[in-house]
């Protein structure tokens, strides 16, 4: 199994208290790039806590295309067919969709094609 980072160029904060985090991460800017900060939504959030659980890992999905449509077997994107855009066979990998132009990869591996 090949394991990459879903958000190779960033850096991800994670709080309870949004705004502190915001007052904390004014004191950085200056050292950082020109808006480099980019908010996730609650939506992205929750989508993302889905797929990776507490490990921060998204497992390996299965799944089948029956008549052009992928149906989800087992893993994190069961359930989430809705949100997938591509798939790509050979590398096993599905760019699921978070909002607007936000994409991430995940892993499914489609084991029929009828």
């Amino acid at each position: 199994m090949e394991q990459k980072h879903v958000f190779p160029d960033y850096v991800v904060l994670e709080s309870d208290n949004g705004q502190r985090l915001l007052d904390e991460w004014k004191d950085y800017n200056n050292i950082m790039q020109q808006n480099s900060l980019l908010h996730m939504s609650m939506e992205e959030e929750g989508i993302l806590k889905l797929l990776c659980g507490k490990t921060h890992n998204i497992e390996m999905s299965r799944g089948v295309i029956f008549r052009g449509t992928t149906k989800v077997m087992e893993g994190p994107l069961k359930g989430m067919e809705n949100r997938i855009q591509k798939i790509d066979r050979h590398k096993r990998l599905a760019r699921v969709h978070l909002r607007s132009e936000r994409y991430i990869m995940a892993g499914l591996e489609i084991i029929e094609k009828s």
